[in-house]
């Protein structure tokens, strides 16, 4: 019944045709691009000489009248391409199984170059997915170096570390930069490439390495208190002689508020290069001037002192020039004070660094009076 009504339906272009004494040249692209989107129904008798990649929106979106399954999932193509990923699903989940191999892995292109990564873990539900989608989504989801392609890491930019990084002789404190997925990495090297167009608080005070994926191994996580903690043993136990010449460590893990817990900085993709460089002044023995936990301040702040470059607790007269802080007043019978009138990054970090800020932390970093242990306490 279908083929006798394809026969009607030619007769009636014909006819059509005939009375219009014009006769299209379908090899013409252009030609061909406009008939097949005024007469959607001759995909039939051209389908054999037409790329449906190659034809424009109008033509594919007249044809979905016909119902062919390489046209509809041609169309949920094109609807990822405009990051409408919910109406391609309506379309490419209905009609995965019945268009070639070629078309399917089209559309892991598409979310792959998107790093539409909740996308491609649907697809790769209903199908099998190329070496390079499925190593991005593994990428995403923590899974070991090891168990990759190295050719499909090197293409998106995950480097593994395999060796130790090598540090310029001049650093003052060595910086090896991880994260435990894809979307990590890139932030990281982000805030890596900002940080290195202006060092602070001068150069060699921090050298960053490059950024290094090394998976789920840490097993990072968001504690109960909210801040973000990684796994620093595993990490160790598996990468010993890649850092034995590392100071710090900074990790971009999935969720959780970053901190400094001894010589690591964990941040996560929320956070921008503000947040970063409020973290890294902790390297150097910097304190918040915000009110701080009170399990922090009974320990901190029972002590009286100069306990950081910015800060000062004591019960009696500050020195001049020092004004009051939030820093302690959750925790002790001492007053806290700070080298600022105004607000600084310590207390905001959405603030600049300012002049005086940057003067306190070149004399800690060149001091190391205040600064926190090491990677090689662990």
């Amino acid at each position: 019944m279908q083929q006798v009504s394809k026969f009607i339906l030619l007769g009636f272009v014909v006819l059509v045709l005939s009375q219009s004494h014009h006769h299209p040249q379908l090899l013409d692209s252009q030609t061909r691009n406009h008939y097949l989107a005024a007469y959607p129904q001759s995909y039939f008798f051209t389908q054999h000489r037409v790329k449906l990649e190659a034809l424009p929106d109008l033509a594919i979106q007249s044809m979905l009248v016909l119902g062919e399954p390489d046209v509809l999932f041609e169309w949920s193509i094109r609807l990822a391409k405009r990051m409408r990923y919910h109406a391609s699903s309506l379309y490419w989940k209905k009609h995965y199984a019945d268009v070639s191999k070629a078309q399917q892995q089209r559309l892991q292109q598409v979310f792959t170059r998107r790093k539409a990564f909740e996308e491609l873990n649907r697809l790769s539900e209903v199908m099998e997915l190329t070496e390079q989608a499925s190593t991005l989504l593994a990428s995403e989801r923590g899974v070991l170096p090891q168990q990759l392609s190295r050719s499909a890491m090197a293409e998106y930019g995950l480097a593994a570390l395999v060796s130790r990084w090598q540090f310029a002789p001049a650093c003052l404190n060595r910086v090896l930069m991880l994260s435990d997925h894809y979307s990590g990495v890139i932030k990281l090297d982000e805030i890596r490439a900002q940080y290195l167009q202006q060092p602070e608080p001068m150069p060699d005070s921090y050298c960053l390495s490059e950024v290094f994926y090394v998976g789920d191994l840490m097993s990072c996580a968001e504690l109960s208190s909210g801040f973000a903690q990684c796994d620093i043993a595993q990490l160790l136990a598996n990468y010993r002689k890649q850092l034995d010449n590392v100071d710090y460590l900074v990790v971009m893990t999935r969720a959780g508020k970053a901190n400094v817990f001894k010589g690591v900085m964990t941040l996560t993709t929320a956070h921008d290069y503000q947040v970063f460089l409020h973290e890294l002044m902790h390297f150097s023995g910097f304190e918040d001037e915000y009110a701080i936990a009170p399990s922090k301040a009974q320990w901190l702040c029972k002590q009286s002192g100069q306990l950081a470059p910015n800060l000062i607790v004591t019960n009696g007269k500050p020195p001049e020039n020092w004004h009051v802080s939030e820093t302690c007043q959750n925790g002790s019978a001492f007053q806290a004070y700070k080298p600022s009138e105004r607000w600084s990054i310590m207390q905001y970090q959405e603030l600049p660094l300012s002049d005086s800020y940057r003067t306190l932390w070149q004399n800690a970093v060149n001091s190391k009076r205040y600064r926190l242990e090491t990677l090689s306490s662990w």
